[in-house]
């Protein structure tokens, strides 16, 4: 999500130099920027614990910068802040909205109103800098070129292209699959299914689908980060989670139709940019707890089955109804 912002600041800035350090698997999100060098930590390796996280500090300090835009604020960025103090550089941490977001999600006295999206949050840690940051001008790159690879049938595929990465961090935050094949079933009818995900689980359900159905497929499994981002680009819409492909799609300026389970639009992580129809919820008048949960990694007695209250007819008369307003791919 901080895509977007990084955008627009390279809009107004564009002699600005930035180190994005993040975990290795996410440098590819990055390599759209001329001016962004990418640092990948090993917190399972040499920067685990207190003392690599001290290690990492001290790799940090030799890399030439005037300050620290601190977009996670967690434990290890919380360690990084507390060594910076021997500093004279400016460390600004992101403000999540802990408590905002507990009031969003607390079954006794909800306050249920939109929050400021995270997108937001991450351009004022900017701002507090004194960067400033027009998130107007954040446009999406040109569509790239297909990435190699892919199926002779696929390459020349005449129909409009549907994206569905189905699977999500956590169990309440993931479509129940039955009916997840009732919507892959009926849009391969007419249209391509790609299936976005990884795993060992997410490619045993995936091949599934695809001896199933004719117009399904899961190349993408085979697929590094930057080839699967330049495959999204090409989709007509994204059927996804409240999850990480949904960002990827909207970040190619793709329309995408969120499911939310357990969590909720207001919590201010739906795909940036998107209109708020575009994200179907839970049935909060069987389900008034929704929002329940800021990840869903744990399921709440009662809420087991609320998923289902998103009706996959619904689901699909929406997706054919922003597939009708896009154009074909390629």
């Amino acid at each position: 999500m901080c895509v977007p912002v990084l955008r627009a600041l390279f809009m107004a800035h564009p002699k600005l130099i930035l180190t994005v350090v993040g975990h290795p698997n996410s440098r590819a999100l990055f390599e759209e920027f001329d001016h962004v060098k990418f640092f990948a930590v090993e917190f399972k390796g040499k920067h685990k614990g207190v003392k690599g996280l001290w290690r990492l500090y001290v790799e940090l300090k030799k890399i030439p910068h005037q300050a620290v835009a601190d977009l996670n604020a967690v434990w290890h960025t919380h360690m990084l802040r507390f060594f910076y103090l021997t500093t004279t550089k400016r460390f600004v941490q992101l403000n999540k909205g802990r408590k905002e977001k507990q009031a969003l999600i607390r079954t006794k006295n909800k306050i249920l109103r939109p929050l400021p999206h995270t997108v937001y949050r991450y351009a004022e840690v900017f701002q507090k800098l004194g960067i400033a940051v027009d998130l107007s001008t954040a446009e999406a790159p040109e569509t790239p070129e297909l990435p190699k690879g892919l199926p002779e049938a696929l390459e020349h595929s005449t129909k409009k292209w549907i994206g569905i990465a189905p699977f999500a961090s956590c169990e309440g935050k993931t479509y129940p699959l039955d009916l997840m094949q009732q919507v892959v079933a009926y849009l391969q009818k007419e249209y391509q299914v790609l299936l976005f995900g990884e795993g060992h689980l997410e490619e045993k359900q995936f091949t599934v689908w695809e001896n199933a159905y004719p117009n399904v497929n899961a190349t993408s499994t085979t697929l590094a980060l930057k080839a699967q981002l330049d495959l999204i680009a090409q989709l007509d819409v994204m059927i996804a989670m409240d999850d990480a492909y949904g960002h990827f799609a909207a970040n190619a300026g793709i329309p995408v139709l969120t499911l939310w389970g357990l969590t909720h639009p207001y919590l201010g992580t739906a795909p940036f940019g998107n209109p708020l129809n575009c994200n179907l919820v839970t049935d909060r008048e069987k389900y008034p707890g929704i929002p329940i949960a800021l990840k869903g990694s744990s399921i709440p007695q009662g809420y087991e089955v609320a998923f289902r209250t998103v009706n996959p007819k619904v689901v699909l008369e929406k997706v054919l109804e922003i597939v009708q307003k896009t154009a074909s791919p390629g």
